[in-house]
């Protein structure tokens, strides 16, 4: 048998008449990663649960129905990037939608994909209060107390309450 130099060397397993030699070179997957700029590991993107959040828990009813619809359009038209909501409220509490945001990973910032004129074209982590994750089985945002940074992991926010306090313009 001849001499195997990769750190790891598992041993052929056997399933039925067939086998399967598994091998991990465990250096070569470390230096791989360090050198990719995209995460190990990732979450697919998140537009099927915005989507269903703005229908279901942010712009709901019919009185909401041509807001929803445009906020709609503009999610698919996006390519498929993580999204988040601004609400409205400072603290969070209404959870209005307000606006939506594509966000930047490398950068940790969002950057305006639809809302009102006076929304911000680019949010960052000192401009947020609050972060939220949607949970679609009870079809609410919930707080992520120990969050301080946009993520892959955020679904909505909220901004501080001197940055809230703008007036309000028609789409």
């Amino acid at each position: 048998m001849h001499e195997d130099k990769s750190p790891i060397h598992a041993t052929p397993k056997k399933y039925s008449d067939k086998t399967i030699k598994s091998e991990v070179n465990v250096e070569e997957v470390v230096r791989n990663a360090k050198h990719k700029k995209t995460p190990i590991f990732s979450k697919t993107n998140n537009h099927q649960l915005i989507k269903n959040a703005i229908e279901k828990v942010c712009l709901p009813g019919e009185v909401n129905r041509k807001q929803r619809e445009e906020a709609l359009t503009e999610l698919h038209k996006l390519p498929k990037k993580n999204l988040i909501v601004l609400f409205k409220d400072a603290v969070g509490t209404r959870q209005d939608f307000k606006a939506l945001y594509s966000l930047n990973e490398e950068e940790e910032t969002a950057e305006l994909v639809y809302g009102p004129k006076d929304a911000y074209a680019v949010l960052d982590n000192t401009m947020v209060k609050g972060f939220y994750r949607y949970n679609s089985g009870a079809r609410e945002f919930r707080n992520m107390p120990g969050n301080k940074s946009l993520s892959i992991a955020v679904d909505a926010v909220s901004l501080k309450p001197q940055l809230a306090r703008r007036k309000h313009k028609l789409f």
